[in-house]
Parts: structure tokens; C-alpha cells; sequence
């Protein structure tokens, strides 16, 4: 069964969490949240640019496997792999599109910042991961 709407992160990934002594103690960034489908932030969780080339899917640690499980276990409802795979995505999508208007601030001098600007590059990681997708 699809899950229950519900308030989804929006960018729900290990950089926004706080951890201590091995327990999640906060989750903070919330400025995307937003009502929706939890399968969203899933697999937001898993999309490339945040494992930072570790071998796991889910923030290069773990497997999605692995998230399900816990998700179950914590009494979420697990999305099929059509739900979960439109979700990345879309995900991968929308952090293209994220990737291009932090570039365009500053190639255009709203807000001057080499970091904005090399996440430009960004963009065609996430084109060539859908291309793949694609052509699979």
C-alpha cells in the first residue's frame, strides 16, 4: 500500500543530521520541507551526490536494504521499487535544477561565492545518472 501523506524533509541526508554517541538526536536544514510522499525523502537519501564516493547507497554507509529495513522497523511504510525509483528521479532532477540556480546567483552577482559557483558542475553528474537510468 502507498504510504500516508505526510511532512517529508525535503533534503534528508547524513549533512543534515546530528548524531551522538551513535544515536540521531536532531534533524535540522528544514527550509524544504514540505507535505508529501515519504518515499521522497527515501530516496533522497540515496541519490549519488551525497555518499561522497562511499560504497554504500544510502550516504555511501548503508544499503537501501538496510534503510527499508530500519523504516519498517520504525513503523514506515516501505515504497515499491516503481514509487522508490520515480523518486530518485525526481530527485535527481530537482537537485540539477537546485545545481543551476546556486551557479546562476553567482554568475549573475546576486550572491558572489566559489562554492555556488562549482556547484555548477554539478549538473551533469545527475544528467548522465538519469541517462544511464535510461538507457539500462
Amino acid at each position: 500500500r502507498a504510504a500516508d501523506p505526510a511532512v517529508v524533509h525535503g533534503d534528508l541526508r547524513l549533512g543534515n543530521w546530528i548524531v551522538e554517541q551513535g544515536r540521531l538526536v536532531a534533524i535540522v536544514d528544514w527550509e524544504l520541507a514540505r507535505w508529501g510522499e515519504p518515499a521522497a525523502d527515501l530516496a533522497w537519501m540515496t541519490l549519488t551526490p551525497w555518499r561522497f564516493g562511499g560504497p554504500g547507497e544510502v550516504g555511501g554507509l548503508a544499503s537501501t536494504a538496510t534503510l527499508f529495513a530500519a523504516y519498517r522497523d520504525g513503523g514506515g511504510v516501505v515504497p515499491d521499487g516503481d514509487v522508490f525509483s520515480w523518486h530518485r528521479a525526481v530527485g535527481l532532477f530537482v537537485w540539477a535544477v537546485m545545481c543551476i540556480g546556486q551557479c546562476e546567483a553567482h554568475r549573475t552577482g546576486a550572491r558572489r561565492s566559489h562554492e555556488l559557483a562549482v556547484i555548477g558542475r554539478r549538473v551533469t553528474e545527475n544528467e548522465m545518472e538519469l541517462i544511464d537510468w535510461m538507457t539500462a
